[in-house]
């Protein structure tokens, strides 16, 4: 249940993110014709579905290079 709360709360953020970003966008071109409007909701679309997987491989490589950072200090302790 945990995991489902986390993943409703970010899906909540992200979408307000974007929402927010789209009205920026869409008050400074006025009136987008039909192709530009497309292209700016691709191009959200595509940066919404990109960062939640930056942020789950940041977090992969600093969870296993602090594994190994353990690791060496266990080896260090045990020596003494």
């Amino acid at each position: 249940m945990e995991n489902f709360l986390t993943t409703v709360v970010l899906a909540f953020s992200m979408s307000a993110d974007a929402f927010a970003a789209a009205l920026g966008k869409g008050a400074a071109l006025g009136r987008p014709r039909l192709r530009e409007a497309l292209r700016t909701g691709f191009v959200f679309g595509i940066i919404e579905a990109i960062t939640p997987v930056m942020g789950w491989a940041a977090g992969l490589a600093l969870y296993h290079r602090n594994r190994s950072l353990d690791r060496l200090r266990s080896t260090r302790c045990h020596r003494r």
